[in-house]
Order: C-alpha cells, then sequence, then structure tokens
C-alpha cells in the first residue's frame, strides 16, 4: 500500500480465538484474529491519528475499494500502554470486540507514551463473511485513509489483487489426495500401538504425532505460542522460508507444509512435500485438497489436525 506507517511486522496469527467462551479441546469458532504491527516513528502527523474518526475512515475505505460493505465494519481507536504485537495479543476481548452483529472488526491500538511510536491493529473477521486476506487488505485501506483525511490514498492502491487460477481436476491431483487420505488413516491406525510402545518402555510420547497431540489436550496444560517477529525486506523473505524449512526438519515434521489458497471469501487447502513445492503456483494448485469452500469451524476441524500432527502450516 502507499500508506507511509513503515510495516514493521505483520504476523499471520494461526490462531483461532473463541470469544468469551472455554472449551475442553481448543477448535476454530468462526472469528479468526489477525494481528499487525507498525512502527509510526517516521510519520509526521502520528500524534493526530488517534483523534480521528476511525469510523468515517473505515467508511470511505468501504467505499473507494467496494472490498466490503460499509454497514459490515466497525473500527475504532484506543490507547494501550503498549502498541505491539506481543502486548496487544494479551489484551481482553471486551463487549465491542465480543459482539458478533459486524463481521469484521477493526481495533486500532495505539501506544499511550509519545516516546514509543508503535500501532497494533487487532483485526477481528467473521470468517462465515469475510475471510483473512480481504480484512486484513481493508485495515490497511482504513489506515491510509487516517493518515490522508482526504481520502485519496485508499483510492490510489485500491488495485486488486492477483487471483489464484481454479483448482485443476487432474488425475495426478486426485492420486495425491488418495496417497494423503491413506498414509493419515494408516497413522491414526498405529497411533495406539506406537502410544503404549512408549508408555511400556518410558518413553516421553512424540508430540508431533496423532497421539501426541492427544495426549497434550488431555493435560489440559496450554501454553501459548512463541512469537518470532519478522520484518519485511528485499531478498529476506526467502531466507526466513529457508530458517523455517530448516526447523521443519529439525522437529521431525515429515509431511511437510499445510497451507491455504484464498479465494476469497473462501479457501481451498493443501499439502506441498517441500519448500520448492511451497515456492510453485503449479505445485500448490496439483497439492490442493478439494475446491474453494468455507472454512472449516468446530469438531469439523478434527481431520485437518490429523494432517496438521506432521505438518507445518504456512499460510
Amino acid at each position: 500500500t502507499s500508506s507511509h506507517a513503515h510495516l514493521h511486522s505483520i504476523i499471520t496469527a494461526l490462531a483461532f480465538v473463541d470469544l468469551g467462551k472455554t472449551m475442553t479441546v481448543p477448535v476454530a469458532c468462526p472469528t479468526l484474529c489477525l494481528l499487525l504491527e507498525f512502527d509510526l516513528s517516521s510519520v509526521p502527523c502520528r500524534d493526530a491519528l488517534p483523534a480521528r474518526d476511525h469510523s468515517a475512515a473505515a467508511a470511505r475505505a468501504c467505499a473507494t475499494t467496494d472490498l466490503l460493505p460499509g454497514e459490515q465494519v466497525l473500527a475504532r481507536a484506543r490507547l494501550v500502554a503498549e502498541g505491539t504485537l506481543r502486548a496487544v495479543q494479551l489484551e481482553q476481548f471486551d463487549i465491542w470486540a465480543a459482539s458478533e452483529d459486524d463481521p469484521v472488526k477493526l481495533d486500532f491500538c495505539y501506544s499511550r507514551s509519545s516516546s514509543d511510536a508503535k500501532l497494533c491493529i487487532r483485526v477481528l473477521t467473521d470468517l462465515r463473511v469475510c475471510d483473512g486476506v480481504t480484512a486484513v487488505r481493508l485495515a490497511l485501506h482504513v489506515l491510509e485513509a487516517i493518515e490522508d483525511e482526504a481520502g485519496e490514498a485508499a483510492t490510489r492502491s485500491a488495485a486488486s489483487f492477483s487471483k489464484n487460477s481454479p483448482v485443476p481436476s487432474s488425475c495426478k491431483r486426485w492420486a495425491f489426495i488418495l496417497w494423503l487420505v491413506l498414509s493419515v488413516v494408516l497413522d491414526a491406525i498405529l497411533a495406539p500401538c506406537r502410544f503404549l510402545f512408549r508408555i511400556l518402555t518410558f518413553q516421553d510420547v512424540e508430540p508431533n504425532t496423532p497421539e501426541g497431540w492427544l495426549w497434550y489436550h488431555c493435560a489440559r496444560k496450554y501454553q501459548p505460542a512463541d512469537i518470532v517477529l519478522f520484518s519485511t525486506g528485499a531478498g529476506m523473505f526467502k531466507d526466513w522460508q529457508l530458517s523455517v524449512d530448516q526447523w521443519r526438519k529439525e522437529i521431525g515434521f515429515s509431511r511437510g507444509f499445510f497451507y491455504l489458497l484464498n479465494y476469497s471469501p473462501h479457501i481451498s487447502p493443501g499439502v506441498v512435500r517441500d519448500l520448492a513445492q511451497l515456492s510453485s503456483a503449479d505445485a500448490r494448485l496439483e497439492h490442493a485438497l478439494g475446491t474453494p469452500g468455507p472454512p472449516k469451524l468446530g469438531p469439523n476441524l478434527h481431520a485437518i489436525h490429523l494432517l496438521l500432527s506432521r505438518a507445518v502450516m504456512f499460510n
């Protein structure tokens, strides 16, 4: 985008949040929470941003981009102790955030201290109405409209993203799906045997297996994920991919990478073997697991969990 705010880092939050509810085994509710952190130190008007009308900026961004009707989007600005991704992730979901009346809510959290020029945008989107990619694009356009009160920035950068090609119906793709289903079924069948062997031989249960996931959830000791911030830059993305792939091999995720193809507002999941296939648009299409459809929610995710137990999700 043409926003003057430097995008310090964008973290695609892979955790779905269940607003105000407690569940024995965490499964995805319809609300997806995405966090974006900005460094506003180079923005001349940064001190004036929190006082500007964010609702009007959201309405203007919706009108100029046609990404979503204005009546489906809410935006607000508030001051927080620290406008960083790590700090805002710990913020509670209040009544405004938990409301289901508006599918997309953009929560602009500015650092209270003028010496810490940080902004974290918490994007909350109902996946039954709007996908995460579209919601994030809308949040960036709203930020442009806030910075440029005339609304010209959102108009300049409203061009559409390139779209994914249709998922092919080829014999190669169906053969891959059959192989993947058989490997998952066999993995699940052998899970009790591996579990008993580990217990009888006094070994720790391997975490990246179906039985490891079940053992972990039965313990009900949910630990928050470690967040690693990555700043975008020339040539850095490929280096970061290589680091993730090396980590995948060290941890033992033998199935490869799980990913999502975006067909706004629908998605198509897929699994590839290695980094070369993940970087290939043709390979991602050939390894798609189905035609585009709404995201899986709740108990419907259990089959996906069997895939993810041995794969890295790379969004």
